[in-house]
């Protein structure tokens, strides 16, 4: 039963973040919306907890799937920070790095998944 809710909470994630990277746009309000949006996603996750995200872009690659004409500069995310309160459990990390590997089709080398502090207040 946790597997199945776990599935349907990363389909639900993937879908969220293909939506995103549809629509990107390479300006810093539509980044931390993103990264805003992902987090809030996480953290639905059972056992995550609280989420902070930060996305790296590479505005000098350019994603032939999202490229729909050449003159079209598009960023990439070349990788990205996830600090999340359950991050200190193994198995938590473990569906962290699997999941946002799926969603933004990175490879789990460029995910950092860290614990946050104790006490750590999350900025909204």
């Amino acid at each position: 039963m946790a597997t199945k809710k776990a599935n349907i909470i990363a389909l639900l994630v993937m879908a969220l973040v293909g939506f995103m990277l549809l629509k990107q746009d390479s300006s810093p309000s539509q980044q931390q919306s993103i990264e805003e949006q992902l987090a809030a996603t996480l953290a639905k996750i059972e056992g995550v907890g609280q989420v902070s995200v930060y996305l790296h872009t590479d505005a000098s690659k350019e994603s032939s799937l999202f490229s729909f004409s050449p003159e079209k500069d598009t960023s990439t995310y070349t990788g990205v920070l996830i600090v999340a309160e359950g991050a200190g459990s193994p198995s938590v990390k473990r569906k962290l790095v699997q999941t946002v590997s799926s969603v933004l089709q990175l490879s789990p080398h460029r995910i950092v998944i860290l614990p946050m502090e104790k006490g750590e207040l999350h900025e909204s």
